[in-house]
């Protein structure tokens, strides 16, 4: 892709900290629209990854080396633990956080699929993980950014609310509410009815193992888990991400 159809361009970018290479020679692009998924087993490096994307170089944890190139002028990041502050009722941290916010269908339509009307005027410590996870969600779509950067956007929560988290990404993708986004899960399913593209990150330091395209086209809807398209797409990512526990991550392969 040429730059101005970029979110982010990589080219041998390694991330080191405490002395400790986490990533090495990785090369990634996200593109404006896209979405992007990573996986990769607990410890490998892909929050190390996110939060370099969203702190530049200012963070002072990592060393970040080669070429991180990142156009989106506006990025939002969600942390797996939400970070909300506590001492603010959410309909008041949703004005503070997003004071020019104005009544959008697409949003309005994403409030009522992640279910926030009856928790809204409780603060972040009056609800569940899951709630809170869901109203860190709504919060980062409402700030519209170029790119969005989840880590684990739906782990918290339970299964029917999962679906309609991933529903309400979809609704706020299609339009428009935000650019591109790279969306960090372990959970298959998840990374499919998201992404266009994910890859696996494995190895010590870790690179990417392995990277597919995701073949169904968008917009899409809960009904294509259903499909003999997603379950083959379901099929081939899992193995993949079992593969790449055993191989080196040197020897990486693309479909």
């Amino acid at each position: 892709m040429r730059s101005g159809e970029l979110n982010v361009s990589l080219v041998s970018a390694s991330i080191s900290a405490d002395r400790r290479i986490l990533v090495e020679d990785l090369n990634l692009e996200c593109g404006r629209r896209e979405i992007l998924g990573l996986t990769g087993k607990s410890g490998i490096g892909k929050t190390s990854l996110l939060r370099c994307i969203a702190n530049g170089a200012d963070n002072p944890n990592y060393l970040r080396s080669g070429e991180w190139n990142v156009y989106a002028e506006q990025i939002i990041y969600v942390p797996q633990r939400n970070g909300l502050p506590a001492a603010l009722r959410l309909r008041d941290l949703a004005a503070e956080l997003v004071p020019s916010m104005s009544p959008n269908r697409s949003l309005g339509q994403a409030f009522t699929l992640l279910d926030l009307s009856i928790i809204w005027d409780k603060s972040p410590t009056q609800v569940s993980g899951g709630e809170a996870q869901r109203a860190a969600l709504y919060l980062a779509l409402a700030g519209r950014p170029d790119l969005l950067l989840l880590d684990e956007p739906v782990s918290a929560v339970d299964l029917p609310s999962r679906y309609r988290a991933i529903e309400a990404i979809e609704v706020a993708h299609a339009a428009r509410i935000f650019g591109g986004a790279i969306v960090i899960s372990h959970e298959i399913d998840t990374l499919l009815a998201l992404c266009d593209r994910v890859a696996i990150l494995a190895g010590t330091p870790a690179k990417i193992a392995f990277e597919m395209t995701v073949p169904m086209s968008r917009p899409r809807n809960l009904g294509m888990l259903k499909s003999d398209e997603f379950r083959r797409s379901e099929e081939q990512l899992r193995e993949a991400v079992i593969s790449a526990i055993g191989i080196s991550a040197a020897k990486s392969r693309r479909v």
